[in-house]
């Protein structure tokens, strides 16, 4: 099995994608209210991030159903 450093150079060589993606996970500390006057900024963040081509994928799951 190729190292991932190979590997890309391989899906490279083939004109194919090869993307590191990384997936964060995190539990919030502050009750819903409090997060509400930062959420403008943190979308904004995101669609940045989406802009630069940094951002695959972005969403959230609600602890209670």
């Amino acid at each position: 099995m190729p190292t991932w450093s190979e590997y890309k150079e391989i899906a490279k060589s083939r004109e194919a994608l090869a993307y590191e993606l990384f997936v964060v996970v995190s539990t919030p500390v502050a009750p819903p209210e409090a997060m509400t006057e930062t959420h403008p900024a943190h979308l904004a963040y995101l669609k940045e991030m989406e802009r630069a081509g940094s951002l695959a994928f972005a969403g959230l799951t609600c602890p209670h159903g």
